[in-house]
């Protein structure tokens, strides 16, 4: 790239024009500044710095390669777009202290359908198959916001199966088992616990309240 004169005949005559030249998406173009004489070497290079300076801004729709980040980093990021984005990010905080130790130091490219089997494997020797589903689900999602944020061209989870998960017995706790529950937890529990046993409204929802919203005007909301 640079800048260069350059002689066009006419009908008229000869001239000289300053050129500078410059490469886009890997194409070499050429660009005439103006006439010898009527623009100077020092337009020239005003111009070519301003069309480089275009090239590094994606105004020519250059695509630009963005680096690839480490798992570990990448959940950093993810976390972030979670909280503004998802009122149950908290949720997905919470698997990423599985996923983050075992994939943490790869390349979100460097993940394989073979790795994540191995995740599958290693944690169903302590938890259960929807834990380990939760997981993978939440991986898939990350995978897919990568790809739509440009830092990679494939979802490895998407050749990974999800384990068949048996139907779970809805339980309620007996009397007895209420009081011993709420008699064995700290004192500063007991409010949420109540309110999920007397209610049967979800975490999410408990954690979000407020003591205005449980009173009104010095009495209990019905």
């Amino acid at each position: 790239m640079g800048i260069f004169k350059r002689t066009i005949k006419r009908k008229n005559g000869k001239s000289e024009y300053w050129y500078i030249d410059y490469v886009i998406n890997g194409k070499r173009k050429w660009e005439s500044v103006g006439r010898v004489g009527e623009v100077t070497k020092s337009d020239a290079k005003k111009l070519l710095a301003l069309r480089n300076t275009e090239i590094l801004q994606d105004k020519f729709g250059v695509p630009v390669k963005k680096s690839i980040p480490y798992f570990s980093e990448y959940s950093k990021e993810y976390l972030n777009y979670a909280k503004g984005n998802k009122k149950s990010w908290d949720r997905d905080a919470c698997a990423l202290r599985c996923l983050v130790p075992f994939f943490g130091k790869n390349l979100i490219t460097d993940i394989s359908p073979l790795m994540i089997e191995r995740y599958k494997l290693e944690r169903k020797i302590t938890v259960s198959l929807r834990t380990i589903n939760i997981e993978i689900s939440l991986l898939r999602r990350m995978y897919n916001l990568a790809i739509s944020w440009g830092l990679c061209e494939s979802n490895p989870v998407s050749k990974v199966k999800f384990y068949k998960e048996e139907p779970t017995e809805e339980r309620i706790l007996s009397r007895e088992e209420e009081r011993d529950l709420l008699a064995s937890s700290p004192e500063h529990i007991r409010p949420i616990l109540m309110t999920a046993l007397n209610t049967g409204m979800r975490y999410g929802e408990i954690m979000s309240l407020t003591w205005q919203d449980c009173f009104r005007q010095g009495h209990l909301a019905v």
